[in-house]
């Protein structure tokens, strides 16, 4: 079983995420974050996952995320990078669904989001979390980043940029692809070795 931490639990990305994160048959859901939540069961939450998430949400608690091999963060620009080099010093593997590592040059960074970013140095280690493209990239990486926008459109065809596609329907997609980017991680392989299929 692949242990995963999701930052951000309660959010629109967040919630279909978890939704599909607690059906994976190879997930198990150790860390589920919100601030405004915390100590609430997800499940009284979340009635849809009663009975696939027995977890409460919590504060944000570094040394739980340290335990995860998997850690989402679904949350606003600009938390993901206050937190990654430490998880990845832990050996866990980070997917931020924000645009945290989305550009490779920091001072781009800044300009586009408006604050410096807490580690320029992991920027060119940050991979776009797309099988179909960096399949080869992936087997190696320990942080990617997912671009709702982009991921949407590769999976269907480009029928999001037309809109023909609620962006329900296209945030529903952007998780299927999380979720189906656990699905290619086998369990148990030691870090920076994780497989991707």
């Amino acid at each position: 079983m692949i242990k995963v931490g999701i930052v951000g639990g309660t959010g629109y990305t967040g919630v279909e995420l978890l939704r599909l994160l607690a059906q994976h048959p190879q997930v198990e859901l150790r860390v589920i974050t919100s601030r405004s939540e915390a100590g609430s069961a997800v499940s009284a939450m979340f009635p849809n996952l009663r009975g696939f998430v027995d977890l409460a949400f919590s504060d944000i608690d570094p040394a739980l995320l340290r335990q995860c091999d998997v850690v989402f963060f679904a949350t606003p620009n600009g938390t993901a990078m206050t937190m990654v080099r430490d998880l990845l010093e832990a050996g866990v593997r980070v997917i931020d669904l924000a645009a945290d590592f989305r550009l490779k040059d920091a001072a781009q960074w800044e300009q586009w989001y408006g604050m410096p970013h807490a580690c320029p140095e992991l920027l060119a280690e940050a991979v776009y979390g797309l099988p179909e493209m960096n399949r080869s990239v992936l087997r190696t990486s320990s942080v990617f980043w997912e671009s709702m926008p982009t991921r949407s459109a590769r999976r269907t065809g480009s029928t999001a940029v037309t809109g023909r596609n609620s962006p329900r329907r296209e945030l529903q997609m952007a998780a299927r692809t999380c979720a189906q980017s656990i699905s290619i991680i086998k369990a148990g392989a030691p870090y920076r070795r994780l497989s991707f299929s």
